[in-house]
């Protein structure tokens, strides 16, 4: 079969080398790569009648002693419409029929998702794809873990996960030993991690990290673009995870054996040097993407296409990675003139990415190892393909930057309690239930660590009538339960809400609720206090001492040696509530009112108490007919100190969290309304110990749909927020992360 070469772009990746014309001879070079970009249109039912995948199969094998093949790579967007059709042959089922000629010749190859290969809604590319944002994808049935991992294929090293969809192989060649590192569309935090460790554990390999989305093919000074021509297109796709910037400062500044990030996704080519930190040698980055090609009935199919990269050694010691275009249709084939416009090949490119040749010294990419993971990282998802309402999440967490978070999952008509473990560098442990299978309606759960990383959650379990009992469970700091749940009220009557807890002493648990054993409808906040191995110490006792009105929504804080209960107030039961407050341990003191403004409005009170007994309260307050976050300092005693001014509020502001960081800064994160009660997003701001706001801005960095009920952790050097995010706006929430550095010019 003859072929139709066109050199199109000749890249040496660094500097000079001559281009590689067609009439080199394949003898002349190393060994060759071929990329296989964007099959998405040659799955379609309206274009499988060219078989153009199958073809790009077949020109593969039989090229593959000319070109020295060692490797065939993927860039995702395998499919169209991620389906699968029993009847007749779907879309995955052709590129299924077509890796299968690549298996049967011993011919490696890596395979990851693009946007395409997970299930959406049907329309313009921009709107909201519901199932995008939970990555289903049937990519798992055709090129799971099962189809690899075996005797057939010795150059498979192995996968994220079951689904195989980020995953990593081997190969050597020219001399060199490489490591390709297929990542999923927008890879998540704890795939980079994954990623992270692979690398890790081959040092002596030269790296290929392949992801669908990566860069752009505009010119580096247009608006839209980011520096090096990085372009963010997760926003689109409403989904958590890394891309653009965040990639690269993330992943990529992180290791030096990185060389070369391979991306399809824009309709187009282009190539990009991207500088990066520590001194490692700059990545290159090429965009491959030829499925804007037309044909000559003017739709968009790609016409065979495929990209062959030639590496060969230079004289000088460098690696020459030069780039060749190939239509795998010549012109004698019987759809050319049928697919090509007006018979002849059509380029949309660019001329404007046509460069000089560039050269690539591999030396540069080895020795210097790899950089600590990132302590500051975006839209982490603890719930990530968890379906069903994820709701009213907490976290906890201590100074070495361990982290636990325990949400509300409600699923096939049951409702659970998961929590799931972050480590430094958000090393993550995949969701498990706290509350055992059978259990009631368990609902707002709350979770505490101590410094050992030994961990407590609490929640309610309410029964048809609406009411409930309080339960705790104590977890060891490797995350293995230490208890069995423990029902902290010991009197049941009635109903038993809204629990919180702490650690309140060395081995210490305390945990406070509202309760209403008398059924009357009146709550008072109870409190009990356990040891670590779940052995009662105080047993339960009302800590509001005024009994007139409506005591509810207690919250705790506790700097290990005191421990301050707040709650709300409603002496009237006129719902104007204030915010009253006590103190145990070191520096008690008994109830008293910490909001002097008498018939106000105050709602849902946050504390934080900072290692030399400073008292941080935060509250919306309604007063002034919208609601808006008012925080303030106090001293050991409960005496005001001052005011924080929280940053510009447009819209209603709500569920406000405060915590002190170990040096005294406080930090404040809230949900304000983006349209007036309609969608949210969260906030926070950073105050100096002298009380003046030193950093702020929002937490979720995408703002579509809708982000909601913070809760906040702080650790050395960082602080960590924690929300239910519904993104993609269909109503199911996820629970994601952020970890944010504390600017350098705060303390």
């Amino acid at each position: 079969m003859k072929t139709l070469q066109i050199p199109f772009l000749i890249l040496c990746l660094i500097f000079l080398s001559p281009i590689l014309s067609a009439q080199d001879s394949p003898e002349d070079r190393e060994f060759s790569l071929v990329l296989l970009p964007d099959t998405q249109n040659y799955t379609v039912e309206e274009f499988r009648k060219y078989n153009l995948y199958e073809k790009q199969a077949r020109w593969i094998l039989e090229n593959r002693e000319a070109y020295d093949i060692r490797f065939v790579i993927h860039l995702g967007d395998v499919t169209d419409h991620n389906s699968r059709d029993p009847e007749s042959p779907g879309e995955w089922e052709v590129a299924d029929r077509a890796h299968r000629i690549l298996d049967e010749a011993e011919i490696p190859y890596s395979m990851t998702t693009g946007n395409h290969d997970y299930y959406w809604d049907e329309g313009f590319f921009r709107e909201i794809r519901k199932n995008v944002f939970y990555r289903q994808s049937d990519y798992a049935l055709y090129f799971g873990r099962e189809r690899f991992d075996n005797a057939d294929h010795p150059w498979y090293g192995g996968s994220y996960s079951e689904d195989n969809i980020s995953n990593y192989m081997t190969f050597s060649a020219g001399g060199e030993d490489f490591l390709i590192l297929s990542l999923e569309f927008n890879p998540r935090k704890q795939v980079l991690n994954w990623a992270d460790r692979v690398i890790r554990e081959n040092p002596d390999r030269k790296v290929i990290v392949v992801t669908h989305n990566f860069i752009d093919n505009v010119p580096e000074e247009a608006p839209y673009s980011l520096r090096n021509g990085i372009r963010s297109w997760g926003d689109h796709y409403n989904m958590p995870g890394l891309e653009g910037e965040d990639l690269v400062r993330e992943f990529l500044d992180l290791h030096s054996s990185i060389f070369l990030v391979l991306s399809g996704h824009v309709a187009g080519s282009g190539h990009r040097e991207i500088s990066r930190s520590d001194g490692f040698a700059p990545v290159h980055a090429l965009l491959t993407d030829f499925q804007s090609e037309e044909t000559a009935k003017g739709k968009e199919l790609g016409n065979g296409w495929l990209r062959v990269l030639h590496f060969r050694n230079s004289p000088e010691g460098n690696t020459e990675i030069s780039i060749e275009d190939v239509s795998i249709l010549p012109p004698e084939d019987p759809y050319f003139k049928k697919i090509f416009r007006k018979g002849k090949v059509r380029f949309n490119f660019q001329e404007s990415y046509r460069q000089e040749p560039l050269t690539l010294n591999l030396s540069l990419y080895e020795g210097k190892g790899s950089l600590p993971l990132q302590e500051d990282y975006k839209d982490f998802t603890l719930s990530p393909g968890w379906q069903g309402q994820n709701r009213t999440p907490s976290a906890a967490g201590n100074r070495a930057g361990y982290t636990v978070a325990v949400w509300q999952s409600e699923k096939d008509g049951e409702s659970r309690i998961l929590s799931s473990r972050v480590a430094p560098g958000g090393l993550w442990e995949p969701p498990f239930a706290v509350n055992p299978e059978g259990s009631l309606g368990a609902i707002n759960p709350k979770a505490a660590m101590d410094e050992k990383g030994f961990f407590a959650v609490t929640w309610q379990e309410q029964d048809d009538s609406g009411s409930g009992d309080v339960y705790l469970r104590l977890f060891s700091d490797s995350g293995s339960p230490a208890t069995d749940p423990l029902q902290v009220n010991e009197t049941s009557r009635g109903d038993q809400s809204s629990p919180v807890v702490a650690f309140t002493g060395p081995d210490q648990i305390t945990v406070a609720w509202q309760d209403d054993r008398d059924s009357n409808g009146m709550y008072n906040i109870y409190r009990k206090v356990f040891s670590t191995q779940g052995r009662t110490i105080v047993p339960e006792e009302k800590v509001n001492q005024t009994s007139l009105g409506q005591q509810i929504r207690p919250e705790i804080a506790s700097n290990g040696n005191t421990s301050v209960i707040v709650w709300e107030y409603d002496v009237n039961r006129d719902r104007r509530f204030t915010v009253h407050a006590r103190a145990y341990g070191e520096n008690p003191f008994s109830e008293k009112e910490l909001s002097p403004e008498r018939l106000s409005r105050l709602r849902n009170p946050s504390v934080a108490l900072s290692r030399e007994g400073l008292l941080a309260l935060a509250w919306q307050n309604l007063d002034t007919g919208k609601s808006r976050v008012e925080a303030r300092l106090y001293d050991p005693r409960g005496n005001r100190i001052q005011n924080l001014v929280p940053g510009k509020q447009l819209y209603p502001s709500v569920a406000p969290r405060i915590a002190f960081s170990p040096e005294g800064m406080v930090i404040l994160s809230w949900q304000m309304d983006k349209t007036h009660w309609e969608e949210s997003e969260i906030l926070y701001n950073v105050f100096d110990p002298q009380g003046r706001r030193v950093q702020e801005g929002a937490v979720n960095t995408d703002s579509t749909g809708d982000q909601i009920h913070p809760d906040l952790i702080v650790s050395d050097g960082t602080f960590r927020v924690v929300w239910q995010d519904d993104r993609d706006k269909d109503g199911e929430y996820q629970i994601l992360m952020r970890s944010i550095a504390f600017e350098r010019n705060s303390p």
